[in-house]
């Protein structure tokens, strides 16, 4: 078996296959592919990373972060809504 992961998955594919490893699991992917992955985001920052590091935790949580909403999974926890992220990738 390979393994491929795109964008965020990255990391915990990489989290999940050196555990895999550590433990002599006879499942371990015969390869990893990581692809656009934020495995070190200070090596190559993004206009993402320099946003978040300029704007700060408080702007986010004012201006992105909102409760979800009755009748949804995880009711009242904070969560950036996916129309927002999807804006942001289309942006």
């Amino acid at each position: 078996m390979h393994v491929i992961a795109v964008c965020q998955p990255s990391v915990p594919v990489v989290a999940a296959v050196s555990i895999m490893e550590a433990e002599r699991d006879p499942f371990v992917p015969l390869s990893m592919t990581l692809m656009g992955g934020p495995i070190d985001t200070k090596g190559n920052p993004t206009a993402v990373n320099n946003l978040a590091e300029k704007k700060g935790i408080e702007w986010f949580r004012n201006n992105v972060i909102s409760r979800c909403r009755f009748r949804h999974p995880g009711f009242m926890r904070d969560v950036y809504p996916g129309f927002l992220q999807l804006n942001g990738f289309i942006t």
